[in-house]
């Protein structure tokens, strides 16, 4: 089951959706640009029951908080982060695929 969240960062409220038994491996799902965390929906359904999967959107996408002109660092941040992840996301996607059972 997925649940809906809202947690203050940096003075921002962000918004995350989140599934899975907290006491599973967690998997943090970034969505790319212009998308939302909506976009991981399919994903929640497949993997909800094996991994504790947290999807947040960035501030000023989906139902986050726009931050005030005075805190484009924050985006900036982000966006760093989301070049690190994407530069990984083969070898997640390799890992994924050899640790998870294939029901299709």
């Amino acid at each position: 089951m997925t649940t809906y969240r809202r947690v203050e960062v940096e003075g921002i409220d962000i918004f995350y959706r989140e599934a899975g038994p907290a006491s599973a491996p967690t998997i943090l799902l970034l969505h790319g640009f212009p998308s939302s965390s909506r976009m991981w929906e399919p994903l929640f359904t497949r993997l909800g029951d094996s991994f504790h999967l947290v999807a947040p959107d960035y501030p000023d996408f989906g139902h986050s908080e726009t931050p005030d002109p005075g805190q484009a660092d924050i985006q900036t941040d982000l966006f760093f982060d989301y070049q690190t992840n994407v530069a990984s996301y083969p070898a997640w996607q390799e890992w994924l695929r050899a640790t998870t059972e294939r029901n299709i």
